[in-house]
């Protein structure tokens, strides 16, 4: 499974909001944060797999002091095949207000299929997206 390494801080009166992710440079490949290109082209995040993700984010955190963290990365769309980055912000999320179960979701506004499943937690449910095959669903 692939991960990609996400900086996400609530702003308040003493920070200013963080969502960010490390994406490969467009020019040195360097894996560099979102947020120092001054580009308007949205860039993919990078993704690692756990292990490098990991030591990437913890070194991160010990040079910038940000709560830079790795995150499932959700594999294509097992109904569609339609691909679907770690930076869509709408494909998984709690359905309550701050628990209970969370779902993952091919978004028709976004033009998906619709598919969706529901797991108890997002590693949860991004781990049965990933694992989900086409053949699965011709039989449910």
């Amino acid at each position: 499974m692939m991960y990609a390494i996400r900086c996400r801080v609530s702003g308040s009166r003493t920070r200013a909001e963080i969502d960010d992710f490390l994406i490969e440079h467009p020019v040195t490949r360097k894996l560099v944060a979102f947020t120092t290109l001054d580009s308007p082209w949205r860039h993919s995040p990078a993704l690692l797999p756990q292990a490098e993700a990991q030591a990437r984010a913890d070194e991160l955190r010990r040079t910038s002091g940000d709560p830079w963290q790795i995150e499932l990365a959700p594999n294509a769309c097992p109904s569609c095949a339609r691909e679907i980055g770690p930076d869509r912000i709408d494909f998984c999320y709690p359905r309550g207000l701050k628990s209970g179960p969370w779902r993952a979701g091919c978004n028709e506004h976004d033009g998906g299929c619709g598919f969706e499943i529901e797991g108890s937690s997002y590693d949860d449910v991004v781990t049965k997206w990933n694992e989900m095959q086409a053949e699965e669903l011709e039989t449910a």
